[in-house]
């Protein structure tokens, strides 16, 4: 949270925001985290349930779809399409949390 934004919280909401920590969302986040990446896997010991990977032309089309939305978004807000796509796209690249086939 920006200090501006601490600091500007009154005194009865500090100790509610002040527990939410890095290491906080990390114990809420891993179960389910977990969760999800067990899900492929159990659905596909599942007899009835059928999982089909995603052919590389589908892949590259999912990976774009967002780009022309981002673009739009940026463009309304004052902001140069290409710069806030990489923005968004960094932290995830430095986390190597990208779609795996």
């Amino acid at each position: 949270m920006k200090n501006s934004n601490d600091e500007a919280r009154s005194a009865a909401r500090k100790p509610v925001v002040d527990p939410c920590t890095t290491r906080s969302a990390i114990k809420v986040s891993t179960p389910w985290a977990e969760f999800e990446q067990a899900g492929p896997v159990q659905l596909e010991a599942e007899p009835r349930d059928e999982v089909q990977a995603l052919r590389p032309n589908k892949l590259a089309a999912w990976r774009t779809v967002d780009d022309p939305m981002t673009g739009a978004a940026a463009r309304r807000a004052g902001l140069d399409p290409r710069a806030a796509r990489v923005e968004r796209k960094t932290p995830f690249a430095r986390v190597n949390a990208a779609y795996r086939a």
